[in-house]
């Protein structure tokens, strides 16, 4: 991680998995003391040929209707904590792994706006949990004691190296910080 001065970063598309991932955050961001970003990525699905700026303008304007509706459920999530936002040109996953360079952690959902049914991982959440910086968390499902659903153990793999010891780190924080919602 080059810098943490988006705190907990959480991707939100406001599809359900993406609400989820926001509300994790949220309790994530509140548990550590530290600020939640919510962040969106905007553009039109494909290249947009010069002098075309009009297409671009509407996908901004698209996405800042987006990211302002996640910005009030995260509001109304952290309270009196420090919420913030990054509004990105680009494909979703472009613009989370390099906003990850400076946040101490990306949380994404494991499905978000996509069209293909039945996947358990979404594509946007494959390539950030695969290429973005730092540590990162996918959502699925459930968090926190629900309707009689209590989360399950927290599960890393380990083989030794350097980034595992990191991960187990992680792994051992977590277990802390989510004892009181077990």
């Amino acid at each position: 991680m080059a810098g943490n001065s988006y705190g907990i970063l959480a991707g939100y598309d406001g599809s359900a998995g993406s609400e989820q991932a926001l509300s994790w955050a949220a309790r994530e961001a509140l548990s550590r003391g530290t600020a939640l970003t919510v962040c969106h990525a905007f553009g039109p699905g494909f290249p947009v040929p010069p002098g075309e700026d009009a297409i671009l303008d509407l996908a901004r304007r698209r996405g800042e209707r987006v990211i302002l509706g996640g910005l009030r459920q995260a509001q109304n999530l952290m309270g009196t904590g420090e919420v913030r936002s990054v509004l990105g040109p680009g494909s979703a996953a472009a613009v989370l792994c390099e906003s990850s360079q400076n946040a101490a952690m990306v949380v994404v959902g494991a499905r978000g706006c996509g069209g293909v049914a039945g996947l358990r991982l979404g594509s946007v959440s494959s390539q950030v949990a695969a290429h973005a910086c730092g540590r990162v968390v996918v959502v699925h499902g459930h968090w926190r004691p629900a309707a009689g659903f209590v989360p399950g153990p927290i599960v890393v793999g380990a083989n030794g190296s350097p980034p595992s010891h990191e991960a187990l780190d992680f792994a051992f924080e977590e277990a802390t910080l989510a004892a009181p919602w077990a």
